[in-house]
C-alpha cells in the first residue's frame, strides 16, 4: 500500500506526521484528538502514526473509531486498508482500499487499489489503474515527444525510462525482448550507476546514462519502464519465469572468484538491508542480528550489503561491490544467494543464481500470495514471513532452506 498521509499540514502533528515521523507526531496528534475528541480527522491522522511505530492494535482502533464518527471518511478508510496489510489480513484491506477509492478516487487511492488487486493476480483490473496513478509521481512524461499507449510501433524507435529502483530495471527489462521480437528499436535511459551492467544487452540497442544529455528527436515516442506490463496486455497466467538473461563480465567474475578462493565450505551471498527512502518504517529490511540463527550453518556468509554493519560471523568484501558489474561478479561466484525484497535479489535471480528471497508480511505485489515461486524468476523462491514486527519466523524458515541446499 502507499503511505499513510497527513490530511492537511497546520499542525505540528500533520506536519510531523507527513514527513513520516510517527513517533515524533503521536504527542501532538494525542493531544489535537483531547482537545476535539470527536473529530474523526485526528483519529485517522493518529490511526496512521501508530502504524508507523506498528503498534498496530492501536492503529485498527482509531481507525474504527474514525469511520464510526464518518463512514464516509476515504482518507481513514485508505490508513485502514494499510494497517489491515500490514497485519496480514489482505482480502479486508482491498475491500477497504475499494472504499476509500469509490469515495475518492485520486492518484493515491487508485496506487493503493492497484497495489491490492494485483497482489491478488487481478492484473487486468489492476494495472489501469497502476497506470493512471503514476503519472507526475514516480515518472513525468517529456514534453514534446509522443508517450506509447500500446498501439503496435513495429519498427519505431522507443525510448524506454528508468522507474523506481535498481531492482525495477532488472526486472521489468524482461519486456525488452518481446518488444525486439516486435521489431521495435529499444533505447533505455537508466541510472548513471546501471548504465555499465546494461550496456551490450542483445535486448537494448542503447543505453542512455540519465546524467548525460541526448536527443529526444531521434525517438518516435517514450514509455516509463514500469508502464510495459500493461501496454503488453501482462497476466500472471502469460508471465513465465526466465532463466538467466542478465550476464556478469568475465574479469569481475574472475576477480570475486580468486578473491573468495579459499576454503571449501558453500558460500553464500546474504543481503538484509533494502533501500526504502520514501517510507517511514522500513518493511522489506531486517536488523542484522536477527539474522543470527544462520551462523550455525556449515557455510560461509559473505555480505551484499555494502553499506551496513555486518555480523561478525559475515565477512564484508566492499571492495566486490564497487559497482554494478562487480557486484554481478561477486554473485556469480557464490553457490546462493539470500536477500530481502531489493535490487540485489532481483539481480541475483536475473542472473540465474539459486535466489532466497524473504518477503516481510505485508509483501509488494510483484510476488502476488500464496506460492513459494515467482512468476519472474525459474531459480528464486519466496519466503514469506508471518509476523508484521519480526522476520523471525521467515529467518527460520530461511534457516531450514539453506540447510536442505547445502546437504
Amino acid at each position: 500500500m502507499a503511505r499513510n498521509q497527513a490530511l492537511s499540514k497546520g499542525t505540528p502533528g500533520e506536519v510531523l506526521l507527513e514527513a513520516g515521523l510517527g513517533k515524533e507526531a503521536l504527542p501532538y496528534l494525542l493531544a489535537d484528538h483531547e482537545r476535539e475528541p470527536l473529530r474523526w480527522e485526528h483519529l485517522s491522522n493518529l490511526g496512521a502514526a501508530y502504524r508507523i511505530v506498528q503498534q498496530l492494535d492501536c492503529s485498527m482502533e482509531c481507525l474504527e473509531q474514525a469511520l464510526e464518527i464518518n463512514p464516509k471518511a476515504s482518507h481513514a478508510w485508505h490508513n485502514l486498508a494499510n494497517t489491515l496489510g500490514d497485519l496480514g489480513q489482505f482480502e479486508k484491506s482491498l475491500e477497504c482500499v475499494r472504499a476509500a477509492f469509490d469515495l475518492s478516487p485520486g492518484r493515491d487511492t487508485a496506487l493503493s487499489l492497484a497495489f491490492g488487486l494485483m497482489r491478488e493476480g487481478l492484473w487486468q483490473e489492476g494495472l489501469p489503474l497502476h497506470e493512471f496513478a503514476r503519472v507526475g509521481r514516480s515518472w513525468n512524461p517529456i514534453a514534446g515527444m509522443p508517450i506509447w499507449r500500446g498501439e503496435d510501433i513495429s519498427g519505431k524507435k522507443l525510448l524506454i525510462i528508468r522507474e523506481g529502483g535498481y531492482g525495477d530495471s532488472f526486472l521489468y527489462m524482461r519486456y525488452f525482448r518481446e518488444l525486439k521480437e516486435r521489431g521495435v528499436e529499444v533505447s533505455f535511459l537508466v541510472w548513471e550507476k546501471q548504465a555499465g551492467i546494461l550496456s551490450g544487452h542483445p535486448w537494448i540497442d542503447e543505453v542512455l546514462p540519465d546524467s548525460k544529455a541526448f536527443d529526444g528527436r531521434k525517438f518516435n515516442l517514450h514509455c516509463p519502464i514500469m508502464s510495459l506490463p500493461f501496454m503488453l496486455e501482462a497476466t500472471p497466467q502469460t508471465t513465465h519465469p526466465l532463466v538467466r538473461y542478465i550476464d556478469s563480465e568475465p574479469e569481475h567474475a574472475e576477480a570475486a572468484s580468486r578473491a573468495l578462493a579459499n576454503g571449501a565450505r558453500k558460500k553464500v551471498g546474504i543481503c538484509w538491508s533494502a533501500q526504502e527512502a520514501a517510507m517511514p518504517k522500513k518493511f522489506r529490511s531486517m536488523k542484522a542480528q536477527e539474522l543470527e540463527p544462520l551462523r550455525t550453518l556449515d557455510a560461509r556468509f559473505i555480505s551484499l550489503c555494502p553499506d551496513d554493519t555486518a555480523p561478525d560471523w559475515v565477512e564484508t568484501r566492499p571492495e566486490l561491490m564497487s559497482s554494478w558489474e562487480a557486484t554481478a561478479g561477486l554473485i556469480d561466484s557464490l553457490d546462493l544467494v539470500v536477500s530481502v525484497d531489493t535490487a540485489v535479489a532481483h539481480l541475483a535471480a536475473a542472473m540465474g543464481k539459486p535466489t532466497l528471497i524473504i518477503l516481510p508480511l505485508n509483501s509488494d505485489w510483484k510476488w502476488l500470495r500464496g506460492i513459494d515461486r515467482t512468476v519472474w524468476y525459474e531459480s528464486a523462491t519466496v519466503i514469506r514471513n508471518s509476523d508484521s514486527s519480526s522476520f523471525g519466523p521467515a529467518i527460520e524458515q530461511a534457516k531450514e532452506a539453506i540447510h536442505g541446499f547445502l546437504h
